[in-house]
């Protein structure tokens, strides 16, 4: 017998030795595994079936995906039903709204309740306030608070106030009182009645001019508190208003 010699890979044909079949085994070279792409070859490819009742088919599958979901989008919003956690304990949105509710909720309805008829009424008289005119008011009141060795940041932190609560509450006073201009007017009488009435309570460092100025300004300002407060009146007592709730 030959002896073996280490198979290699070639295209190199062999001729084999007519009567050696065993020679002949030994000089080929067969690879262990052959590529070989079952369309040309002609053999039938593997199927892959999905397995009867497989997971795609089972609700259940479905099922666990919404919970995941459900579980993710609560962990995520967890600040829209949880307050805050006291040692483990949950203290629960709806217990802090409900506590607010019961200290302050009948004052914020009727707020809005006024709020609402008030914008209502602007409209239907054509009166309106614009941004400059509230930005003009903000910036007088922090001059004033100035003068007086405050700060705007510290009225609105003394108050409880954002910046733009004030600004609502600016545009809400301005608009009031061009409702009701036309129903204010100060005379020299009342100005002179008033100081009368209130002369151990007015200045002493001011003139006769500068003095006349602040009190025709607080005359008027009463004057128009109380228009407003019978407009606002008379408005509630034309309106439907239907309560759902009771504080």
């Amino acid at each position: 017998m030959d002896k073996k010699s280490t198979p290699k890979k070639t295209t190199k044909k062999i001729a084999p030795k007519k009567h050696d079949k065993v020679a002949v085994a030994e000089e080929l070279y067969i690879p262990d595994e052959v590529d070989e792409d079952p369309m040309l070859s002609g053999a039938a490819a593997p199927m892959v079936t999905e397995p009867a009742g497989g997971v795609l088919r089972n609700p259940a599958f479905y099922l666990l995906l919404v919970i995941v979901g459900l579980c993710a989008l609560v962990y995520s919003q967890k600040h829209l039903v949880l307050a805050a956690m006291v040692n483990g304990k949950p203290i629960w949105r709806y217990t802090v709204i409900k506590e607010l509710e019961h200290q302050g909720g009948k004052f914020i309805l009727d707020e809005q309740v006024t709020s609402t008829l008030l914008d209502a009424y602007a409209k239907e008289k054509k009166v309106d306030v614009s941004d400059k005119d509230v930005k003009a008011e903000y910036d007088k009141i922090g001059k004033q608070l100035s003068e007086n060795g405050q700060t705007i940041d510290q009225f609105l932190s003394f108050q409880g106030m954002t910046k733009d609560q004030l600004m609502i509450q600016i545009k809400r006073q301005l608009m009031l009182k061009k409702l009701v201009a036309g129903s204010v007017k100060v005379t020299d009488e009342d100005v002179e009645q008033y100081k009368k009435d209130n002369k151990d309570q007015l200045p002493k460092d001011l003139d006769a001019e500068a003095l006349d100025t602040q009190v025709r300004q607080q005359i008027e300002s009463e004057k128009i508190s109380a228009e407003v407060q019978k407009l606002l009146s008379t408005l509630r007592e034309k309106a439907d208003v239907k309560y759902f709730i009771t504080y």
